[in-house]
């Protein structure tokens, strides 16, 4: 489901872009954005203990990670997003404090404990979010900046479901979602080779 909510979105940045007379270049910058929150959401996947800590069996380096988001991010762009999620043991990515905390007491790995519903206050402030990947194209904005292209947004509204909607409240919730949230952002591409390339991201929650 996730996929094709991707799609439509991807797919509907043309018709907005032309019905809102967005600047050359405008829609190439918000599909890459949505292609980079969509494909960072692997590197918490494929949890698997090793020693006193967990990792993604899939992504265990940061070839890996690069790999994975190669022609997506620029050299600190990558670096940014790899030091967000993981810690270092010598050439082996390990997650960082709070994405161990969840995994060890969810029901991955947890003996006596449930802890699924702090999944969405774990990846919240993180380019993690799920909510990234829905924000509404019509609720962000491009600007250029010296040889930056900007896509920022300032408390957008992430709705993940209608509170009236009792079966998806309850799926929602299990894994802590709110019904709505509020997200500000600012992602700074660079153009290069033809490809818009993530240099710099800033992801904020403003509580109340």
């Amino acid at each position: 489901m996730k996929k094709w909510l991707i799609s439509f979105i991807l797919c509907g940045l043309t018709l907005v872009a032309c019905s809102n007379d967005k600047l050359v270049g405008e829609e190439d910058v918000l599909v890459s954005y949505y292609e980079l929150v969509d494909m960072c959401n692997e590197l918490f996947r494929y949890h698997a203990p090793m020693d006193e800590h967990y990792i993604n069996e899939a992504y265990q380096h940061v070839a890996d990670v690069q790999n994975l988001l190669e022609g997506k991010v620029t050299e600190h762009g990558l670096e940014q997003i790899i030091e967000s999620i993981f810690d270092k043991e010598e050439e082996q990515l390990v997650y960082k404090g709070q994405y161990k905390r969840y995994i060890e007491e969810s029901y991955y790995y947890g003996n006596d404990y449930n802890h699924r519903d702090e999944y969405y206050p774990t990846v919240r402030e993180s380019i993690l979010n799920p909510g990234l990947q829905i924000i509404s194209s019509e609720e962000l904005q491009v600007e250029s900046k010296d040889e930056n292209v900007l896509v920022t947004g300032e408390q957008v509204p992430v709705i993940f479901y209608d509170e009236e909607d009792r079966l998806n409240k309850m799926q929602f919730q299990r894994f802590g979602y709110p019904a709505v949230d509020y997200i500000t952002i600012s992602f700074s591409f660079v153009h290069k080779n033809g490809q818009y390339l993530m240099d710099d991201y800033h992801i904020e929650i403003v509580e109340g």
